[in-house]
């Protein structure tokens, strides 16, 4: 597990000189040094995919771009927050353009019409949701395509991306397993940071799958996080659900998963405490 962090840690900082490089980030900034952070734990959910890697002359090129397309899902969302400043969103959008550039750019290098046209198919599905999460007068839309255990996932889907790409890369037989193993972990961890952010997403009016459920039950959308304290136990009973099913999985085929159950331990620890405190 520490190879790994060791790993992403060098790939954060190539991505971050390489943005300061370009003129777009003073690397003398609090807002640097916050987003270089937060970086670091986004991409982090990428490094289990080592432990289905067998390829070390590619592996390393391809985490350090998975970091890019991870590093360009934070600055995007963090342009399109309604809390941050013009001049922020401005900064934002622009290390956002950059990164997905660079990262379309290198996936050029497979020569294959098919790679790119499934990462357009991604990348609208991605653009969608970025849209329907901020209808907060429509949350009938939401929870059209959004409102169940089952299509959490859809929140974030172009992380789904780069373990589509790892069978290109590996040519692995089983990776149908191993989504089903990513579709529980970033179900996991997406329910997760929706508990954990629920007062601001109320604040800033964006739907997630919380407020969803509350709305799917009292039939109005709430006005502050207290008002969903009623659907906490279940949403907990969810999450506890995801982290079985990935144990599971990593009892039947043998795998470490180190990285992953890592995360779900320190993860329900910090949300369970999060939630139980008044």
């Amino acid at each position: 597990m520490e190879f790994s962090l060791v790993i992403l840690d060098e790939h954060i900082k190539t991505i971050f000189n390489d943005i300061i490089t370009a003129g777009i980030l003073d690397p003398e900034s609090k807002y640097c040094s916050i987003a270089k952070d937060r970086c670091l734990k986004t991409c982090s959910h990428y490094y289990p995919l080592i432990e289905f890697m067998h390829n070390e002359k590619s592996e390393q090129d391809f985490l350090l771009h998975t970091s890019v397309l991870g590093a360009w899902t934070y600055f995007l969302d963090d342009a399109l927050d309604y809390s941050m400043g013009v001049s922020q969103k401005i900064r934002a959008n622009q290390i956002a353009s950059f990164l997905l550039l660079r990262y379309y750019n290198w996936l050029k290098k497979y020569k294959s019409s098919t790679v790119l046209s499934l990462f357009n198919d991604y990348f609208l599905k991605y653009s969608q949701y970025l849209i329907i999460e901020k209808k907060w007068d429509y949350p009938q839309l939401y929870k059209k395509s959004y409102g169940n255990a089952q299509t959490i996932f859809n929140k974030a889907l172009i992380c789904f991306f780069p373990v589509d790409l790892l069978k290109l890369e590996n040519g692995k037989n089983n990776h149908s397993t191993i989504k089903e193993l990513f579709h529980y972990y970033f179900s996991f961890l997406l329910l997760a940071d929706d508990l954990e952010d629920l007062e601001d997403d109320i604040n800033s009016k964006c739907l997630t799958y919380p407020i969803i459920r509350y709305y799917d039950l009292v039939g109005k959308l709430p006005q502050s996080k207290s008002d969903i304290e009623i659907i906490i136990p279940k949403l907990l009973e969810q999450l506890d659900d995801f982290a079985l099913k990935i144990d599971e999985m990593k009892n039947k085929n043998n795998w470490k998963l180190e990285l992953i159950c890592h995360d779900i331990n320190n993860i329900f620890l910090s949300v369970k405490e999060k939630q139980i405190k008044p």
